[in-house]
């Protein structure tokens, strides 16, 4: 068995096996979160110590390989080559890869958590402001309100429509929660559809509810033209 020697650092005696990978945590996570930091540490195989056990480098990915007899050595990605081993090679790339995809998929994780408090903080500061609601409940309550003040104002017509009932009626009561009034004969039928209310056709509660109830058509298409 021939021991593979670099200066004065060797990494075993082959043949090699791969074992795993482990990083050193980054500065930036000491600065964002020291506890998740000091965990990573805490986690740190005892065979690494930051520099390759083959040509002594100062490393951060750690690739740990276990030599003939047993013994667990670390070096960087590029001298892990030297081990001559293709499957132990092959199965670093492997993990590298692997550990890359993790790490972007931590990145977005981390980026999409970042968005969502940030939108819920958002939020929130909206409640605060507005009594419990968001801008868009509050926009929502006011359209809300509005157009049932809309509503309120073809009410006494739309409702003599859907007592009387039928296509007709309906259809044109659609139109008049749609702020559309009707035209010519169509709204001369509606007149004497709310005069009915008050008595049959030809009766003279009819006839004396006849003016009322064109006035209170005509009323309401000035209503609509000014607040739809």
């Amino acid at each position: 068995m021939n021991t593979v020697v670099h200066k004065h650092f060797t990494f075993g005696t082959a043949p090699f096996r791969f074992v795993g990978i482990w990083s050193a945590p980054s500065k930036g996570l000491l600065e964002a979160n020291p506890e998740a930091y000091n965990a990573q540490l805490r986690n740190k195989p005892e065979c690494c110590h930051f520099s390759c056990d083959h040509c002594g480098t100062s490393i951060n990915n750690h690739c740990i390989i276990v030599d003939a007899t047993g013994k667990r050595f670390t070096v960087g990605t590029d001298c892990v080559e030297k081990t001559n081993h293709t499957e132990v090679v092959s199965k670093v790339k492997l993990a590298l890869k692997q550990k890359a995809k993790a790490a972007r998929d931590a990145k977005r994780q981390a980026e999409q958590a970042a968005r969502q408090a940030a939108y819920d903080a958002e939020l929130q500061a909206q409640r605060d402001a507005n009594g419990g609601l968001t801008d868009s409940e509050v926009a929502h309550k006011k359209a809300y309100a509005a157009h049932q003040e809309k509503l309120a104002i073809v009410a006494p017509v739309v409702n003599a429509l859907n007592a009387a009932g039928g296509d007709f009626c309906a259809s044109i009561a659609q139109g008049y929660r749609n702020g559309s009034a009707p035209r010519g004969r169509a709204k001369e039928i509606v007149i004497e559809i709310v005069a009915n209310q008050s008595g049959r056709k030809g009766s003279a509660a009819y006839e004396a509810a006849l003016n009322g109830a064109a006035k209170l058509v005509e009323s309401i298409e000035i209503e609509i033209k000014q607040n739809y």
